[in-house]
């Protein structure tokens, strides 16, 4: 008989709002272990959700021998740390995005996990959307011939209040940033898409909303950007167009367009995240855009789509932890090419222009 995959969460943020409720609802995965960074709150949730252990130290979890993997959910400064310490404990790892605080975090903690026999996962969850897989199906199939451009625009209202507490997202020096939080997926998705590389950049950014009050009062001053725009040529000719921002009060949401020798593809997700949110239309006739069918995306009662996304990826690595093969989980190798995307970008951001990728 199959035993669960029994798991610690390391970070408290997404990883208690998104990622233990969609732990929680697979049968074959137990969450065990809890862990903050001493605030206390790995011990609230974990009286709330049943769950035996937490911890104010990573290092505990990580040292605990029924512990089989672990989540890693802290800002990107940390998390090569943690990362490498698990995989050196044996335990399989599934690292949120975006994968290192740079290139430099990315290659070693690849370089570590390659030469182990764990299993090691990115959350690039977006992958698991049904209506960006159906974008990557139709391409596959040749439906709009060769790729040429894709414009995308993800655009939304989620920090546009500038009452809105401050947080390390706000903090360069913690690798806060639009770029990474909302760039890190849409890298890797466009790569994933297309199978093929980006290997140019030219990136511009800004910053919306300059100040905020931390959580004790304090204003500080915001340093990461929050706005950001990204040209990109693909190994394959194409070129994107990414505009990113979670600070425009009346925005449009999530817009995928991708333009083809023989047609075009329409992705649109608006708020509330809810089953049907997400569209996708295709034109490759005289007659416009046509609806495309979508497999709808699995759900579990009171959690919604975000949620349900995060689970669709926790599953296939809950599954590939077992030792079952599972196809399109991104891999450490994933996030390195995403990292070093971004890591051009930023080289672009602080006045290089445009700024070649190097192939892993």
């Amino acid at each position: 008989m199959r035993h669960p995959l029994r798991l610690g969460i390391i970070g408290l943020g997404f990883g208690a709002k998104v990622q233990l409720p969609a732990f929680l609802s697979i049968p074959d995965a137990d969450v065990i272990a809890l862990v903050d960074s001493g605030s206390g709150r790995a011990k609230q949730v974990a009286a709330g959700a049943g769950i035996p252990l937490w911890f104010n130290d990573w290092k505990r979890a990580v040292d605990t021998d029924d512990i089989d993997a672990i989540s890693v959910v802290t800002p990107p400064g940390i998390q090569a740390e943690v990362v490498c310490a698990a995989i050196a404990a044996g335990k399989h790892v599934l690292c949120e995005k975006p994968f290192g605080k740079n290139l430099a975090d990315a290659k070693v903690m690849l370089n570590l996990a390659q030469h182990s026999q764990l299993v090691h996962a990115v959350d690039f969850e977006f992958r698991m959307e049904p209506g960006i897989a159906e974008l990557k199906r139709q391409i596959d199939d040749g439906t709009i011939g060769p790729v040429r451009r894709i414009d995308v625009t993800w655009l939304t209202s989620g920090r546009s209040d500038p009452s809105l507490p401050w947080s390390w997202q706000h903090d360069a020096a913690q690798d806060g940033g639009v770029l990474d939080g909302y760039g890190s997926h849409v890298v890797d998705y466009l790569q994933w898409i297309c199978q093929s590389s980006i290997v140019g950049v030219f990136a511009r950014a800004k910053i919306l909303v300059g100040r905020r009050k931390d959580i004790n009062g304090l204003e500080r001053k915001v340093t990461a950007e929050d706005s950001c725009d990204l040209l990109c040529d693909l190994a394959n000719g194409a070129m994107a167009n990414l505009r990113l921002s979670n600070c425009y009060p009346f925005a449009c949401g999530h817009r995928i367009e991708i333009y083809g020798g023989q047609g075009r593809l329409l992705y649109t997700h608006k708020m509330p995240f809810t089953p049907g949110c997400a569209e996708v239309s295709i034109e490759t006739d005289s007659k416009g855009l046509r609806p495309v069918q979508l497999e709808p995306l699995p759900s579990v009662k009171d959690l919604d789509t975000r949620i349900s996304l995060f689970r669709k990826l926790a599953c296939c690595f809950v599954e590939a932890a077992a030792g079952h093969v599972v196809q399109d989980l991104p891999s450490f190798a994933n996030g390195l090419r995403v990292r070093r995307v971004l890591d051009a970008a930023r080289e672009s951001l602080e006045g290089r222009g445009y700024v070649p990728t190097t192939e892993v």
